[in-house]
């Protein structure tokens, strides 16, 4: 299994043993699979939908890269759409809490007016989450309420500014936008997951501005139900389901 909330070492470990058994089964969250290169998945299962066509298509493209037959499944219920829209809510602090996190570093300042801080210490002073925390540090910096100056062992150097009214206005309008053209992806990936109409494989490329037909058939279940389960004998048992 892997998800982000391993420390390293745990991750680099698990990470070596997926790709050095040929026969290994991957449990992960989407924290997985960023620079791991094996060519022969045969495999990707997703339990639920991606919040993107975009994530969806990085990685179900994982699978067969060494040009052999692969399958990707997609699991999906109509209440996906929930936990995707939780995402979208809570992965940008509110105004109190960027307040409260601008604030606990200001309590934080020394010498030069430089606060040290780690991400665990603000985690703790502010309670927010670890994605929350990220976003927030980067509203402040992008609005010059906060200037990062360097990272080392202890922990973040950064030097605040201030933090106005009209700069947590702002903040909020470019949030409220960024969700709803987050809303506006999910909404072409629940799309994707509940068409019975149309080749699932071309949708995908469509999305991406190519428009030449999809040769390689049958590449979905579409295609799978169009020809009655005459398809490629390895698909035998996905027509049957």
């Amino acid at each position: 299994v892997y998800h982000g909330g391993m420390d390293r070492g745990q991750r680099s470990m698990v990470q070596d043993a997926y790709l050095n058994d040929p026969n290994a089964i991957m449990i992960a969250t989407n924290a997985f699979g960023m620079g791991v290169d094996r060519p022969d998945v045969r495999f990707v299962i997703h339990y639920s939908i991606p919040g993107t066509l975009e994530a969806y298509y990085q990685e179900a493209g994982r699978a067969g890269r060494d040009g052999r037959l692969a399958q990707c499944m997609l699991l999906y219920a109509p209440q996906d759409r929930n936990l995707q829209e939780w995402f979208i809510e809570n992965d940008s602090p509110s105004r109190n809490e960027l307040i409260a996190l601008h604030r606990a570093i200001v309590a934080r300042v020394r010498d030069e007016g430089i606060a040290k801080v780690s991400p665990d210490e603000l985690i703790r002073a502010t309670r927010l989450f670890e994605v929350k925390l990220r976003v927030g540090l980067s509203q402040l910096e992008r609005y010059n309420a906060l200037e990062r100056l360097r990272d080392d062992s202890y922990g973040v150097h950064l030097r605040p500014g201030e933090l106005s009214e009209e700069t947590l206005d702002q903040i909020q309008i470019d949030v409220k936008l960024w969700r709803q053209q987050k809303r506006e992806k999910l909404n072409k990936m629940i799309d994707y997951a509940e068409t019975t109409t149309k080749c699932r494989q071309q949708m995908l490329v469509s999305h991406f501005g190519e428009m030449s037909p999809v040769n390689a058939k049958p590449c979905c279940d579409f295609h799978i139900r169009e020809m009655k389960g005459e398809a490629h004998p390895d698909f035998k048992q996905m027509a049957e389901a």
